[in-house]
């Protein structure tokens, strides 16, 4: 059994109420069919797998910092406060451009264009967000950040994309020294690498069809030499300015396996206590990580 196989979050009341074919295994023989057929088949581990009850955890902390809302907040209430690039008026704006729903923009208590956390002036007992991590230049600066504004034992509650089940499957996932290299260049911007990899390379966004074993070829080679070029032009006239893509590419192990990595190179200070696995047609898994200073 690998060195992470345990630390996905399995429980076997749980699964087998939710497998009912299941019913007379025993517990060791439940995790055992979890690890050799059930993950690899989206059967849930845990009910915190499941997206609305992982979400409850967020809900019911003491004060929550939401990153990343832009006009469809997860977590809503008084607890909650937001941070996002833009203010609500230019958010607002944003989704009308792009014919989203507005009328679920959140007020926007603290900004940076640069998306940069020091701006935050508060702390928090956890921090939330969805589809962030993948897009920040220097990983370990935006972990570092997230530290500072929670308070003793604080929380970092994340979805994050399978990479094998959405647009980056095609890809490898990240490896530990990449981030490292990242973080030592202080990047603020995305590589010309990862602009031509986002608009050139990419697969469909079909978690269905992932599941399926369908990935798909989205360009011929025709239009993938187009794209690139049309990448390079992009990186070119941006001329620093930041360019939105993924950098970093995931699954849950391997997730487990770079966020340990970083804490015992004491780049972080927060360690993954509970990673839940991905589910059925679903093209996102949920982590919680915990500040270590106990």
């Amino acid at each position: 059994m690998g060195r992470y196989e345990r630390k996905i979050d399995f429980d076997p009341q749980f699964y087998r109420r939710d497998n009912p074919e299941l019913a007379a295994y025993s517990d060791s023989a439940l995790f055992r069919h979890f690890i050799e057929f059930g993950q690899n088949e989206g059967r849930p581990g845990s009910r915190r797998a499941r997206k609305t009850d992982f979400t409850e955890l967020v809900a019911a902390e003491e004060s929550v910092l939401e990153i990343g809302p832009f006009t469809n907040p997860t977590i809503v209430g008084e607890n909650v406060k937001y941070f996002d690039l833009f203010d609500s008026t230019a958010l607002a704006r944003r989704a009308s451009a792009l014919g989203y729903v507005q009328s679920l923009t959140p007020d926007i208590h603290f900004v940076s264009s640069e998306g940069d956390l020091s701006v935050v002036t508060e702390k928090f007992s956890c921090a939330f967000s969805s589809h962030c991590i993948e897009h920040q230049p220097d990983l370990i600066r935006h972990f570092r950040q997230v530290e500072t504004l929670l308070k003793r034992s604080g929380k970092y509650y994340l979805v994050v994309p399978d990479k094998r089940y959405c647009f980056d499957c095609v890809f490898d996932e990240t490896r530990v020294e990449e981030i490292e290299q990242a973080h030592k260049e202080r990047r603020r911007r995305h590589t010309l690498k990862s602009i031509i990899e986002h608009r050139a390379f990419v697969s469909h966004n079909d978690s269905i069809r992932h599941w399926a074993g369908d990935h798909g070829v989205v360009h011929d080679e025709s239009a993938r030499r187009r794209l690139i070029g049309v990448a390079e032009k992009e990186f070119a006239l941006a001329d620093g300015a930041y360019i939105d893509v993924h950098a970093w590419r995931f699954t849950p192990y391997s997730f487990l396996h770079i966020l340990e990595s970083l804490f015992d190179l004491n780049y972080i200070t927060m360690k993954p206590i509970r990673v839940y696995n991905t589910r059925l047609g679903q093209l996102e898994f949920c982590a919680i990580l915990k500040k270590q200073d106990e």
